[in-house]
């Protein structure tokens, strides 16, 4: 009786869903939720021997990733995807566990560590001073509820916070590309910066830059969180691997190139790695207006993100909670469709 009251349950509010999310946006969803600008300097740390490891991870890594995501995107198109996939496959309890695991974080991550980033781009490119305490707690603040606000609003809308945030993310890192590559054509490379020798992998690399590469491709699965909002996942999964694994790759291996070849290994911050590298290879410009609009871009990269992540883990969660692995009332949709 209580599997029926549920499946009743998830009939009423999946009948709220509706379908938006087409090929394009799907591809530039996924390729914003994989695409994380404020970790690539963890990665740039190891030196020209991230770029070697970058490419070893995404043959050995994300590739049999997407390949299993695409599988099982393709064949089991339900809403809350993730958390159905463990659920068939191991039970409602590992399924259960799963499903927060994968939403957890993302409140976390969205008051800490991006709400941090935004007010560092702030302090950085905008302000050129310290916000003070009381002025980062209501940046920090404005931040998390923009964020929220996106994931809340009709998807129909909210997509649209992602699908933008991969398209400015594209245009940071082709401003940096441009940047860096004017720079080292007019000053050649910096004393101490990584050599073509740098590329050789080396054990300790590998432990330097392994969780944070894996950290940094993580993301195909989570457009499934709404899958019976897709208009056709069957054709559109695979695609949306392929279209965004090939975004994320391109722009995570020209943020740490330029990263390492401007930026000595000795003064290479993992907070501020990609900031200083900006700063670097745009000295020459002295333009104040090209700053502010760096840093503005990139924290509409960092909202993108943060909108993504809690739009799709949001879903997962919801349809874990009415299926019985938490609290029913955490599964309630609104008329517009979303958690």
């Amino acid at each position: 009786m209580t599997d029926v009251a549920q499946g009743v349950l998830v009939a009423q509010e999946k009948a709220k869903l509706r379908k938006v999310l087409g090929r394009w946006d799907l591809i530039l969803f996924t390729a914003c939720a994989i695409v994380g600008l404020d970790s690539v300097a963890f990665a740039a740390e190891a030196g020209a021997q991230a770029i070697t490891w970058l490419l070893i991870s995404l043959v050995v890594f994300l590739i049999p990733y997407g390949m299993l995501v695409a599988e099982l995107g393709s064949a089991f198109p339900v809403e809350g995807g993730p958390y159905e996939w463990v659920k068939m496959s191991f039970g409602r309890l590992p399924g259960a566990i799963t499903a927060v695991l994968h939403w957890l974080s993302n409140p976390i991550w969205v008051g800490g560590t991006l709400a941090a980033t935004t007010i560092a781009a702030l302090n950085t490119f905008v302000l050129n001073k310290p916000l003070g305490t009381t002025g980062e707690i209501l940046v920090g603040l404005v931040f998390t509820w923009v964020v929220v606000g996106t994931a809340i609003i009709a998807f129909r809308y909210g997509k649209w916070a992602p699908n933008i945030g991969t398209i400015v993310k594209i245009l940071v890192v082709g401003i940096f590309t441009i940047l860096f590559i004017a720079f080292l054509i007019h000053h050649g490379r910096p004393t101490g910066a990584s050599t073509a020798g740098d590329l050789r992998p080396s054990i300790n690399g590998f432990l330097t830059v392994i969780g944070v590469l894996v950290f940094l491709w993580v993301g195909f699965e989570l457009s499934n969180g709404a899958s019976e909002e897709m208009h056709n996942p069957q054709r559109d999964v695979p695609k949306m691997i392929v279209g965004s694994g090939i975004i994320g790759a391109a722009l995570y291996g020209l943020a740490i190139l330029g990263i390492i070849l401007v930026i000595s290994r000795a003064n290479l911050s993992s907070v501020s790695g990609f900031t200083d590298a900006y700063k670097a290879v745009a000295a020459d410009l002295h333009s104040r207006g090209l700053d502010i609009t760096f840093g503005i871009l990139i924290i509409l990269t960092l909202i993108g993100s943060g909108s993504v992540w809690l739009e799709g883990a949001d879903r997962t969660q919801a349809i874990a909670a009415l299926d019985g692995s938490a609290p029913s009332w955490m599964g309630r949709f609104s008329s517009l469709g979303t958690p």
